[in-house]
C-alpha cells in the first residue's frame, strides 16, 4: 500500500478519505437530471440565471451558484447570440482636398490627373504605386520628380 500511495503522490488520509466517499449517493442527481431537462427543453439557449428561475418554478429551492457548478460539470453551456455586424466607424482618415470643384471637364487627355515625367529616376519603372501615395509625396515636395497640375480656377 505504502509502495503503490509514494508512486502515485498522494497522501494517505486522501486515499482514505475518496475511498469512504466513493460509493456516496449524488446528492443533487435529482436537480442534475431537471436541468439537464431545462437546457434540451430550450435547445440550450437558458444560461444558469434562467435554469436557477425556471427550477424555482417548478419547487427546487437551489442556489444559482450550485446551478452554475452543475451544468459546468454537465458541460451545459448556454449558446451565446451572435452579435450584429457593424462596420460604421465614423469619420476615419484624411479627406483629400477638393482640387477639381466638381470641374471634370478637360480640353486633353490626362489634364485633371497626376503627371509623372517618364524619365523620372525618383521612381520605379517596373512597380504599380497608389494614387494616394504619388499625391501625397508630390504635395509634401518630398519628390521633385512629380508635378501636380494648377487647381482650375
Amino acid at each position: 500500500m505504502d509502495l503503490l500511495l509514494r508512486i502515485a503522490k498522494i497522501p494517505r488520509s486522501s486515499y482514505y478519505y475518496h475511498q469512504k466517499h466513493f460509493s456516496d449517493k449524488d446528492r443533487h442527481a435529482d436537480v442534475r437530471v431537471e436541468i439537464r431537462r431545462i437546457c434540451q427543453e430550450h435547445k440550450g439557449r437558458y444560461g444558469y440565471r434562467r435554469v436557477t428561475l425556471t427550477l424555482y418554478q417548478l419547487g427546487y429551492r437551489t442556489n444559482h451558484k450550485l446551478v452554475m457548478k452543475l451544468m459546468a460539470e454537465e458541460h451545459l453551456t448556454c449558446l451565446l447570440r451572435k452579435k450584429k455586424y457593424r462596420s460604421y466607424r465614423g469619420e476615419v482618415g484624411r479627406v483629400a482636398p477638393n482640387l477639381l470643384k466638381r470641374n471634370f471637364k478637360a480640353t486633353q487627355p490626362n489634364q485633371n490627373g497626376l503627371r509623372i515625367s517618364r524619365n523620372s529616376s525618383c521612381l520605379d519603372k517596373n512597380s504599380i504605386y497608389p494614387p494616394s501615395l504619388i499625391f501625397s509625396m508630390a504635395r509634401s515636395s518630398a519628390m521633385p520628380c512629380l508635378s501636380i497640375p494648377p487647381s482650375p480656377s
